[in-house]
């Protein structure tokens, strides 16, 4: 089965709402904007840095992660299949979700929750749900 590492070009938040989203799927009910941004505390994300790759935990027995960057998500999805041949792991068993919803003023927690409801239904469009 594949991981999955979902992109958003923005520091994070549409990654880590479409993330949350992937690990809370088995739970039956959309989770609240609260209860995702306390899991997003608890993965360590930091809003002040983006393009470092955050672990969401685990979907139907797969390994998710996020990231957010600013710009260019095309460049960092090329570099990780660059590299992850070189840390032993073949890039045929990950899947890289990149989001075409962002959220540029989205930096913050308070930010995220005042954004969740738009963001997660345009995220849940764009998926498919």
């Amino acid at each position: 089965m594949k991981g999955r590492i979902y992109l958003s070009e923005d520091r994070g938040g549409c990654a880590l709402i479409a993330a949350a989203l992937d690990v809370m799927s088995g739970r039956g009910e959309m989770p609240t904007a609260q209860e995702v941004a306390l899991w997003g505390m608890e993965t360590g994300m930091e809003w002040s840095r983006p393009g470092r790759l955050w672990p969401a935990g685990e979907a139907r027995g797969r390994a998710v992660f996020f990231c957010g960057v600013k710009s260019r998500a095309p460049v960092l999805e090329r570099s990780l299949h660059c590299l992850m041949p070189m840390l032993g792991v073949s890039p045929l068993h990950w899947e890289i979700v990149r989001l075409r919803v962002k959220a540029p003023r989205v930096r913050s927690w308070q930010g995220l929750v005042r954004e969740y409801p738009r963001l997660s239904r345009l995220i849940r469009e764009e998926m498919g749900h």
